[in-house]
């Protein structure tokens, strides 16, 4: 007899009535503190960055009073 038909014999006892309920709760507190952390970590750095950026660019044209075209690489 090999293993599977071994596990097809198997009695699984049903789950638990609340089983969806807990598994939501662990689950939606684990997705809301990941994507909080990914938003600290990974976008306001990008975003803070880009928006130095334009910054930047409005000092530049404030101070000189000319517009620059090309992007440097």
């Amino acid at each position: 007899m090999d293993l599977f038909e071994q596990l097809a014999e198997v009695q699984v006892p049903p789950p638990p009535k609340n089983l969806d309920r807990r598994v939501h709760r662990r689950i939606n507190r684990w997705l809301v503190t990941l994507h909080v952390v990914e938003f600290v970590l990974r976008i306001v750095p990008y975003a803070s960055l880009h928006f130095a950026a334009a910054v930047a660019g409005l000092v530049r044209f404030s101070i000189s009073g000319k517009f620059e075209k090309e992007k440097k690489s």
